[in-house]
């Protein structure tokens, strides 16, 4: 058993080095089911079927600012324990009774870092009018 799970462990270990990261996305705890607001600012805040006025998009581009500060440093955070994780498991056979504080604190930042992204989309949704946070709605496919 202990030789099958140093095997998988190895897998996933090689796979992560073969699988493209997006950072600092893949650090949040939901990170494929919370709408990611900031990325339809960036790529849609001029369209004119959104019409953002000066005032939304400075507000808009002040929180993206702020915002990404606190995600990538909270990210790079994250991801350096993560890669301490898996060379104690790989390289020094690490039991997990050894990582448990480690652990605790990596679930600590992923959800702090969740919850900030939750705080992103209600910031966001307070600088828009009804009919802008349905264009988001639509531009990111989020169902009913």
């Amino acid at each position: 058993m202990k030789k099958i799970a140093v095997l998988f462990l190895t897998v996933l270990a090689l796979n992560a080095a073969n699988i493209e990261e997006r950072f600092p996305g893949d650090y949040f705890m939901i990170h494929k089911n919370l709408p990611h607001y900031m990325q339809v600012f960036r790529m849609h805040g001029d369209d004119s079927v959104l019409g953002l006025d000066a005032t939304q998009k400075q507000k808009l581009s002040a929180l993206q600012e702020s915002v990404v500060l606190k995600i990538t440093k909270a990210a790079s955070q994250i991801k350096e324990l993560e890669l301490i994780v898996q060379k104690r498991v790989v390289h020094e056979n690490a039991k997990s009774a050894d990582l448990k504080e480690l652990i605790a604190k990596i679930a600590k930042l992923r959800a702090d870092l969740t919850m900030e992204h939750i705080n992103c989309i209600n910031q966001v949704q307070q600088v828009l009018t009804p009919k802008q946070r349905q264009f988001f709605i639509d531009k990111l496919g989020i169902k009913q």
